[in-house]
């Protein structure tokens, strides 16, 4: 936000996300299999946007993570 001047939107969130991921998948193997293997095994990444996860067909499975203000600081809404 301070170099360019302006307020990321959600793909920026959704970018840096898929980045971390790809290169979680990508340190066990370069192999196509065992990569798709490593993204269908990972399970409620903690990422900027939420916890992500993705399904047997491959897709992803967000949970996003919305916080409140309580007591003076951010914590899970439930």
């Amino acid at each position: 936000e301070n170099k360019y001047n302006q307020v990321p939107d959600i793909f920026a969130g959704l970018c840096y996300d898929a980045m971390k991921i790809m290169s979680i998948a990508l340190e066990g193997s370069n192999n196509g299999n065992e990569i798709q293997t490593a993204l269908y095994n990972l399970k409620n990444y903690p990422g900027i946007v939420g916890e992500i996860s993705f399904d047997k067909n491959g897709d992803a499975i967000l949970s996003p993570i919305i916080k409140q203000v309580k007591n003076g600081k951010f914590v899970l809404y439930k």
